[in-house]
């Protein structure tokens, strides 16, 4: 089979597009607003892909200006759309802190540009990637997956209905973290009239891929061991490995690295004491004098996957401690990376907050590599 040309919307830093490469399906171009992730899909991709660094609402500057989209696919067989809009207006977290839900963000209608390319393209499939709060989501009123079901539809693809049958775990498929997200696979009626059957067969592959869950100590604990130093100097509170700039800690005061230590000890124990929710908002409340809506603390288990892996990182640490002890800090940039499945030759260019977004946003490449193989197996 020749290999299948895709293009990666919403393309984040290239998880999607890393997952994707070199299994009989070629990313050839990518379109993301965000400066940092156009760099970092830059310093990965390969020879002849093309880039675009705009807002995906300005269709002129990526779809219909010459040499844009359109053109490449005129020119070349675009096959495949893939990609996700920003999952911010759609995660139940966001939706919690913001006063009216996120109903009024612009976020919540970005798919609008995803369908005009699909209609502009005429691939012959798509993966749309997004949180299962998506499902939920109603903005203006109206359920968004009642919105997307009309446009994908209305665009000549055939969809899954979409709903908790396509929510798929990181874990599930062998990753070291729990991470859900919607797969939605949908495949172009008048290139496939069997496209029901071909949906059925993709999520019977994709659900067959399934196995044994991953766990934190299995990706991480080959990494060098990072202590607090005896006498921290200005915004470093602990050793770093000079050899991997990933491999940094964020600088942790004096009373977090205190807490950390005494909630990774504890998480040692048979019986631990700081297990519950309620005990956890206690002590966060006796460290810092604050309240929590939800408990701050979370030590990572290294038996098990890591808890998700958010964007919010970069600020927020104190939901990812490192489960040593003797460490006693939160998660690099370079743990982050690893349990979100990116190898280490991938290369992340940007600050060290850049970087957290980028990898918290990001679609882990072995999900991406399991879609695409059951892709592959389908068309």
């Amino acid at each position: 089979m020749s290999k299948f040309r895709i293009i990666d919307l919403f393309a984040g830093c290239g998880g999607l597009s890393h997952g994707f490469s070199g299994r009989d399906l070629s990313v050839v171009a990518s379109v993301e607003w965000d400066k940092a992730c156009i760099d970092t899909i830059k310093a990965n991709a390969s020879r002849g892909h093309r880039h675009f660094h705009v807002d995906m609402r300005a269709y002129e500057d990526y779809l219909t200006a010459s040499g844009g989209l359109r053109d490449i696919a005129e020119n070349e067989t675009i096959d495949g759309v893939v990609g996700g809009p920003p999952c911010q207006a759609y995660s139940l977290a966001g939706r919690i802190r913001c006063p009216d839900g996120m109903r009024d963000d612009y976020r919540n209608y970005l798919f609008e540009a995803y369908i005009e390319v699909l209609k502009t393209i005429q691939p012959k499939f798509f993966v749309f990637e997004n949180v299962i709060g998506m499902l939920s989501a109603k903005p203006g009123g109206v359920p968004v997956v009642e919105r997307l079901a009309e446009a994908f539809e209305s665009a000549g693809f055939t969809i899954p209905k979409i709903d908790k049958g396509i929510v798929f775990d990181l874990a599930d498929l062998g990753g070291p973290q729990y991470r859900k997200r919607v797969i939605l696979f949908g495949i172009n009626r008048s290139q496939y009239p069997d496209s029901s059957k071909r949906i059925n067969a993709f999520y019977s592959k994709l659900n067959a891929s399934k196995t044994t869950h991953g766990n934190v100590l299995s990706v991480i604990g080959d990494l060098p061991k990072l202590f607090p130093l005896k006498h921290p100097e200005s915004r470093k509170s602990h050793g770093f490995e000079p050899s991997d700039p990933l491999h940094i800690p964020r600088f942790h005061n004096a009373r977090d690295i205190e807490t950390f230590r005494l909630l990774a000890s504890d998480a040692q124990l048979p019986e631990p004491k700081y297990r519950s929710i309620e005990k956890l908002k206690q002590l966060y409340t006796l460290k810092t004098g604050k309240t929590a809506a939800v408990h701050k603390y979370f030590v990572l288990y290294p038996d098990r996957p890591s808890n998700l892996i958010p964007a919010h990182l970069y600020k927020d640490g104190l939901r990812h401690i490192h489960y040593d002890p003797e460490q006693a800090r939160s998660i690099t940039m370079r743990e982050a990376a690893r349990l979100q499945t990116f190898p280490d030759a991938f290369k992340f260019v940007g600050s060290q907050t850049d970087i957290f977004k980028m990898i918290g946003n990001a679609v882990p490449p072995l999900m991406a590599s399991k879609i695409a193989e059951a892709i592959k197996q389908v068309l």
